[in-house]
């Protein structure tokens, strides 16, 4: 009995002195004497590592002890950690010699157990991973621990001081042979394919390269493989159990470049496609994708893919055949050409071909169905020196072709390759030969027979070789050739192409083709052209596209349009009083040429005429429903001796984008024939419908609106113009005023060509005046009065400041009413100086019941229009859009209207309301009189300055 005793003390204590080597004391919470008497008493505890700085030592590893929290001080926390204030723990520490990543376990453990790992000093320890705390599973924590720094590992309960009891600690470290570059695994490339399982859980990170996505504390193991010829190597890493990058480089292991690197999945494969080159060194990298924890298991293969035999140029698939058809695949072709021209680049990898042309032909190479962004290249030359010919942008869904006219005896070589390195798969590759239509040049042109005439065409085989910059045709396409029977009007059309084609009708010989006319229709749809031919003149028409590539089947349709009666003088259509007809220009023949009415030679006109009647008429003529630019000129006479009477233009409206109506008014003699012609403005294209309605009716003279006005014949001098009809004046030009001055024209009064007014017709020695009632005239004396009270003998001033005596005074009905408007109020019309305003009294100044105020019309008027002056100088544009009121300018018409009104009151009103106007005036005329002055002073100040400035240049 005693001798089993001392061998339990001696047990007893060798346990003792084993766990106070670890830092335990009373491991079996039992005291020496209830061991030796075996008195069942209560435990007593002694817990040396509850606090940090008594935290046991572990040394050597792997360690594995069983232990408790039960009578552990709780005095630590840390929230990121997840150990909370109340609860119990104890501790343990590290210190690595080596970097090396450690992995602590908790297991077997009776309570929420939490276990936390930390860096630094007891005073200020940083948590580097906590678990959240479990009675049932293990507590597991790996970190990477770099040598010769302490660590500290706590056990303690999850969130109460009542979390405790025993558990079992395991601590032991993780290596892998190669987790730096400098340790890399050799692949040996004769072995190839290559294939490991392996792990990156004892990887300890220390490499970082963000363009290949390897993040810093990420643990990784390395490969390395120096290939002996120029390969394609694939690299995959599959049945990972962490999200795994896998990444290449070229290098030293001091200095690493990436070559690619995956974006890191758990789930997917991660390839890596790799461009070897011949006794060129790589490192292989399997690591985690953003931090510590993700490691695990994986599968690493690498293989070398069989290059094709046509992936140089020097190798090349030899084409013999037409249409030639094969399939490809660039995946293992190494890229080794490069071309700017082409838009190949150094990395892109593709498959050559060859086809040798025995004769001219077109050639068309087709690539399709491919599964990579796809460039096709066509070049010619040798492989040692290439040059491109041609090239697609890449797609990797549209078809990829081309088509060019090969020369007999060329050698073309065909590349199919991707717009970069990874740009590569399978492909469909068909070349083939069109055979060349017989009419693909001018002097082979097909005969086509009179109209209406037809002909099928397909241009895909035609060979290019005429050029013409008229007709803007610089490619391929098939001729035709017809012999008109008799001069008409033609229109030929292309329908039913599956190109945009263009049509060009050209003259002449196949030595000297003139351009009449080209045009290029919509793709798919029907557009013509018309044009004229003379009976006996050939004519070629050329079916092309702008493009090489633009060509395929078309049909060209001929027809002659039915010339009316009326596109010719001789033939014009007599007009009706009150008649309409509708028309087109579009089948008439050229042939009538007026420079003085604009019709061009090649201009299509329809002819009208008409024969007034015994009495004078005034005729309109209204053009309407209407798309085109067309004139509408008026002539007098005979066919055979036309004069020009007048010619108005189409009026667009750019604010609805149409044309709008309009018509022609003039004044028809008794007796007398006149023709009328509806043409286009500029050339033979201008031409369409139109609806034309004929009106006249004996005037009935009317005196124009307020009487300020001449008639439209009256003629004024224009500068860098000369004698100018009236009505032909704008706002701008300079118009004279005396002997020797010119002034801008700022408005007009009035401007109306439609109205028939009267005059008083004014008659000198040398001139003849037709002029308004109230409108005013200059005599001898320096009066402005209406020429309603010039008298015969009266001396009226002309432009040279001369005088002559009224001869005779009459009245007449003429077209027109117009009123120029001049800064001085002055302007010389048919050579006599009159005022560009009116008199509201039969008087030179204003009078107020039978009393004269002494004021003349001429001086208030004048006055009046010093703001429109102004504003016309400040804002010229505002006054050439000026808007007119019944032809009157709307500056005047309600200023016109007022003075009117006020003029035919009683003289009491007409005295208040003129008092009132006259400060008005008063204060205008003192501001004109200031600015003219200050403009004086200012010039004769300039003018100071300029002289003294001059005897100073003169004294230095």
């Amino acid at each position: 009995m005693l001798r089993r005793r001392l061998t339990a003390i001696i047990a007893f204590a060798a346990k003792i002195l084993i766990y106070h080597a670890l830092g335990v004391v009373a491991v079996e919470n039992v005291t020496l004497k209830a061991f030796l008497f075996n008195e069942n008493k209560s435990r007593i505890t002694k817990v040396m590592n509850d606090q940090c700085n008594s935290a046991v030592q572990v040394l050597p590893r792997p360690f594995i002890i069983s232990a408790s929290n039960k009578d552990a001080l709780s005095d630590f926390s840390n929230s990121a950690c997840n150990v909370e204030k109340e609860t119990r723990g104890v501790w343990y520490q590290i210190t690595p010699s080596d970097n090396l990543v450690i992995m602590v376990t908790v297991s077997l453990q009776e309570f929420d157990a939490v276990l936390s790992v930390y860096s630094g000093s007891c005073g200020s320890l940083s948590c580097i991973s906590g678990t959240t705390g479990s009675a049932t599973s293990n507590e597991i924590v790996t970190f990477a621990a770099k040598a010769d720094r302490t660590y500290y590992m706590l056990v303690s309960g999850e969130n109460t001081i009542d979390d405790f009891g025993d558990f079992q600690l395991a601590i032991e470290d993780l290596s892998s042979s190669n987790d730096a570059c400098d340790k890399a695994q050799t692949v040996v490339p004769t072995s190839l394919p290559f294939s490991t399982s392996s792990n990156n859980i004892g990887a300890f990170p220390q490499f970082v390269s963000s363009s290949c996505n390897v993040e810093r504390n990420t643990r990784g193991v390395w490969y390395l493989i120096t290939p002996p010829s120029n390969s394609i190597l694939v690299l995959t890493v599959s049945q990972q159990k962490f999200d795994a990058v896998l990444s290449v480089y070229s290098g030293t292991c001091g200095d690493l470049t990436c070559i690619d690197g995956s974006q890191g999945s758990r789930f997917a494969q991660q390839v890596v496609t790799l461009e070897a080159r011949a006794e060129t060194t790589y490192s292989v990298l399997v690591s985690g994708d953003n931090s510590f924890n993700e490691a695990g298991l994986f599968q690493l293969d690498i293989g070398s893919l069989e290059a094709p035999v046509n992936e140089e140029c020097n190798a090349a698939t030899n084409i013999d055949t037409s249409p030639f058809s094969t399939n490809g695949n660039s995946s293992a072709a190494f890229p080794s050409f490069s071309n700017v021209d082409c838009n190949i680049l150094e990395r892109s990898r593709g498959l050559w071909y060859t086809y040798f042309a025995v004769k001219d032909e077109i050639v068309e190479a087709l690539v399709y169905d491919q599964e990579f962004e796809t460039i096709l290249s066509v070049f010619t030359g040798t492989c040692e020196e290439l040059t491109c010919f041609q090239s697609t942008s890449s797609s990797n869904s549209v078809d990829r072709t081309l088509s060019w006219t090969a020369l007999g005896g060329t050698r073309y070589y065909i590349l199919i390759t991707g717009n970069e390195f990874n740009d590569q798969g399978s492909f469909r590759l068909k070349l083939t030969t069109i055979e060349r239509p017989s009419n693909d040049a001018c002097d082979d042109a097909a005969s086509i027979s009179d109209p209406p005439s037809f002909a099928f065409g397909n241009s895909d085989g035609a060979l290019p070789g005429f050029t013409n910059a008229a007709c803007e045709v610089s490619n391929r396409g098939l001729w035709y050739e017809y012999n008109p029977q008799k001069s008409s009007i033609y229109r030929a059309f292309i329908s039913n192409n599956d190109f945009p084609g263009r049509l060009s009708i050209l003259s002449g010989s196949c030595d000297d083709l003139k351009c009449q006319v080209s045009r290029i229709p919509p793709r798919f749809s029907v557009a013509s052209i018309t044009f004229p031919a003379l009976i006996g003149s050939p004519i070629k028409l050329l079916v092309s596209g702008d493009e090489f590539t633009d060509s395929g089947i078309f049909l060209l349709n001929l027809e002659s349009l039915q010339r009316p009666l009326n596109d010719e003088c001789t033939g014009a259509k007599v007009l009706e009083l009150s008649s309409s007809t509708l028309d087109t220009t579009t089948p008439a023949f050229p042939g009538f040429s007026s420079t003085s009415c604009g019709i061009g030679s090649s201009s299509r006109s329809l002819w009208y005429s008409f024969n007034s009647s015994p009495e004078k008429t005034t005729m309109v003529v209204t053009i309407s429903n209407y798309d085109w630019a067309l004139d509408l000129s008026l002539f007098s006479g005979s066919c055979d001796d036309l004069t020009c009477e007048k010619v108005v233009s189409a009026t667009f409206d750019t604010d609805s984008n149409t044309f709008t109506p309009f018509d022609i008014t003039w004044m028809a003699d008794e007796g007398k024939d006149y023709y009328l012609a509806v043409s286009g403005v500029d050339s033979f294209y201008d031409n369409g419908p139109f609806k034309l309605e004929f009106n006249g009716e004996t005037p009935t003279p009317a005196p124009a609106p307020s009487g300020f006005c001449f008639p439209m014949k009256a003629t004024v001098e224009v500068l860098g113009k000369g004698v100018t009809l009236m009505k032909n004046l704008e706002i701008g030009d300079k118009v004279k005023v005396s002997d020797e001055n010119f002034e801008t024209i700022y408005s007009f009064g009035h401007k109306e060509e439609n109205i028939i007014a009267e005059y008083i017709v004014l008659t000198t020695q040398s001139t003849q005046l037709e002029i308004s009632m109230n409108h005013m005239v200059f005599l001898a004396d320096g009066r402005a009065i209406p020429s309603s009270l010039v008298k015969i003998g009266n001396e009226i001033v002309l432009s040279s400041n001369k005088s002559e005596v009224v001869t005779t005074i009459g009245k007449t009905h003429l077209p027109g009413a117009f009123a120029p408007f001049t800064p001085s109020g002055i302007i010389i019309v048919n050579g006599v100086k009159v005022s560009t305003y009116v008199a509201f009294q039969e008087s030179s100044n204003i009078n107020i019941g039978v009393i004269s105020t002494g004021v003349s019309f001429q001086w208030v008027a004048n006055t009046f229009e010093y703001p429109h002056r102004v504003w016309c100088a400040w804002q010229f544009s505002t006054c050439q859009r000026e808007k007119y009121v019944n032809g009157i300018s709307t500056w005047v018409y309600y200023s016109n209207q007022f003075a009117a009104w006020l003029f035919s009151q009683h003289w009491t009103i007409t005295f208040v309301i003129w008092s009132i106007l006259m400060v008005y005036f008063l204060l205008i005329s003192a501001l004109q009189v200031s600015l003219t002055v200050q403009g004086l002073i200012t010039i004769a100040f300039m003018f100071k300055l300029r002289k003294e400035s001059r005897r100073e240049i003169k004294k230095n």
